[in-house]
């Protein structure tokens, strides 16, 4: 899992951040090559479940709104999370938003959530995944101005560790 891909970024001397995004998305922090800290997100199945099982399902559709987006994480900032997600219906309900809207709003807003305890000192920031959804986080930390953010591949990152682990086995 992310073990073995935080192995196979290779982690530089000093301090770096390794963000997993995900159904679960991982923290992790690294100090000279040490796991100092490590957090767990619930922040794609909370994003799941509000639009599929809550009474925000019939306020939102996929879509494209990168101004919503941007919107939502910045109001993560500053915005009760639970008074916010509500707005997200009432928002709608008053044709003050779209569906479309919302979506990518309640995305920037769980999104930014889970990123904005972040400082801007936290080193190099990995965000080790694949897809969409890398793009997201990174268009998030660049709006709450977060730390020097570079993408790794997730995929070639659990291929290089499962190599680091394979060559360390004696046979």
């Amino acid at each position: 899992g992310e073990e073995t891909m935080l192995l196979g970024c290779r982690p530089d001397p000093g301090k770096s951040l390794y963000i997993f995004p995900g159904t679960h998305s991982k923290h992790i922090v690294v100090k000279d090559a040490i796991a100092t800290d490590f957090k767990t997100y619930m922040t794609g199945e909370l994003f799941h479940v509000m639009n599929n099982h809550s009474v925000l399902k019939n306020s939102v559709a996929p879509g494209e709104s990168p101004d919503s987006f941007a919107r939502g994480v910045r109001d993560a900032r500053h915005e009760n999370l639970l008074h916010a997600l509500f707005l997200v219906r009432s928002e709608y309900v008053l044709g003050r938003t779209s569906l479309v809207e919302n979506y990518q709003y309640l995305s920037g807003l769980i999104i930014g959530t889970e990123l904005k305890d972040l400082f801007s000192d936290s080193g190099i920031v990995y965000l080790v995944g694949e897809g969409s959804l890398i793009d997201s986080y990174g268009i998030a930390l660049d709006i709450l101005n977060i730390g020097d953010v570079h993408c790794v591949d997730a995929t070639q990152a659990l291929l290089k560790g499962h190599s680091i682990i394979a060559s360390s086995i004696e046979t």
